[in-house]
């Protein structure tokens, strides 16, 4: 590896350990290379093309593209081999989605180009890409790049003492941002969960769950958000909305955490829409309030059935289901010709009369199938017999433009071994589900 440093572009050598490392889905690479450009991808196990472009004057361009995934080769290649560079809108925002680039920061830079943005000094200058000004999703890339920049410059350092990998290039200057912590990163109230692939204390099938599929480490605690719902609920009880109903005892149970004293009763949660209920612990309430989902102590702990807590409300969210959907009768967000599919009548939006529409209800029954199949990293260990999950991760993030949400910009794999059948979704599509 250290000939590399020595015989190649040290951005390139950047550019390629960033999309190895799966912080860019693509990249792209304009200068001139040759077969030892080639050779460092394959080494670091990333597909390569190379794609003919043509520049406004006729001239011949040619592009080195690479990726860890043959998908996103595919989709530049069969977009932009053998064609003009055009650089309109619907050019630029693809190219920046496929290089794993925010869309707000797309769009941003496409409209008014350099924009101060904040971030200069602050970690800019290790992007690849322009931030819009009050970014929310950056601030967690930032950190992502400067760990690969760290590690090249210290392989560097220990080749060519007192020598800086990238010193007067367009990734100078490495800058130290630190970022906070959170209100709750620290609290032993936050138990450790089983397959929890990112340790931000929910499972990849409550990722999958609820939307929540940004697969990094992230304070953005769910088990909280529900606390604050819970927490808001009238007393009283009505037919047209939630309310919960307090049981509430003479005893206390000391929390094993922090020594508060705790109600012994439980809350009723009620959706009489739906005609469901929840019993909820106070104390799982109280580890609610800081984070997480499980309470008790470590090594005997009781687990929030997060499934049943987003049926009981999912009245509360219908900001998702602006979209308009062709053939679609009732205007319930199903398609005429798959309501049969999920038992629902194609001139009735509210088969059931549960006010729930039910193009919600189908996509609540989707996700919580797809939740609960068996996830495969491993290729060469995926079952033969039973249909299965895989997720095709990156450290890029894309935010819902509807809630605002970051969400990983990777794709999930669901595939039938026995019917020989496989579909592919981006992430995003899981979270509007």
């Amino acid at each position: 590896m250290p000939n590399y440093y020595q015989k190649l572009d040290k951005e390139f050598i950047y550019l390629a350990h960033l999309t190895e490392k799966k912080v860019k889905p693509l990249s792209r690479w304009e200068t001139d290379f040759n077969a030892q450009n080639i050779d460092l991808l394959q080494n670091l196990g990333l597909k390569t093309r190379v794609v003919t472009r043509y520049l406004q004057n006729s001239r011949e361009t040619k592009e080195l593209i690479f990726s860890k995934n043959n998908k996103y080769i595919d989709i530049y290649e069969n977009h932009f081999n053998n064609q003009p560079i055009k650089n309109n809108y619907k050019e630029k925002l693809l190219e920046g989605k496929l290089f794993g680039y925010p869309s707000c920061c797309i769009k941003n830079f496409i409209e008014n180009g350099y924009k101060e943005n904040g971030f200069e000094g602050r970690g800019q200058e290790l992007l690849f890409y322009w931030a819009c000004p009050g970014c929310k999703v950056t601030p967690q890339i930032i950190p992502l790049y400067r760990e690969i920049y760290e590690s090249l410059e210290k392989i560097e350092v220990r080749n060519r003492r007192n020598s800086n990998l990238f010193k007067k290039t367009a990734v100078s200057a490495l800058i130290m941002i630190t970022l906070g912590s959170g209100l709750h990163s620290q609290d032993a109230h936050l138990l450790p969960v089983k397959n929890d692939i990112d340790k931000n204390y929910l499972n990849y099938q409550e990722e999958i769950l609820s939307g929540y599929l940004k697969l990094s480490n992230s304070d953005d605690y769910l088990a909280y958000k529900y606390f604050q719902l819970i927490d808001s609920l009238p007393g009283d009880s009505a037919q047209d909305s939630c309310f919960r109903i307090d049981h509430k005892m003479r005893g206390v149970i000391e929390c094993p955490i922090c020594g508060e004293m705790v109600n012994m009763g439980y809350v009723e949660i009620c959706n009489p829409m739906r005609e469901l209920t929840m019993n909820l612990d106070y104390m799982g309430l109280h580890f609610m309030e800081k984070g997480s989902f499980s309470y008790g102590d470590s090594a005997n702990f009781q687990r929030v059935d997060l499934k049943k807590l987003k049926q009981l409300f999912n009245h509360q969210d219908d900001s998702h289901d602006s979209a308009q959907v062709a053939f679609d009768n009732d205007q319930d967000g199903l398609v005429d010709s798959v309501e049969s599919l999920f038992g629902m009548r194609n001139n009735d939006k509210d088969s059931d009369d549960n006010q729930l529409l039910d193009g919600d209800q189908a996509a609540e029954q989707l996700i919580e199938q797809i939740s609960e199949l068996p996830l495969f990293f491993d290729p060469d260990s995926v079952p033969d017999d039973q249909v299965f999950l895989q997720l095709d991760l990156f450290y890029g993030l894309e935010e819902c433009s509807i809630c605002g949400k970051s969400v990983n910009m990777g794709s999930a794999i669901i595939t039938n071994p026995i019917k020989d059948i496989s579909y592919s979704m981006p992430l995003i599509a899981l979270h509007y589900l």
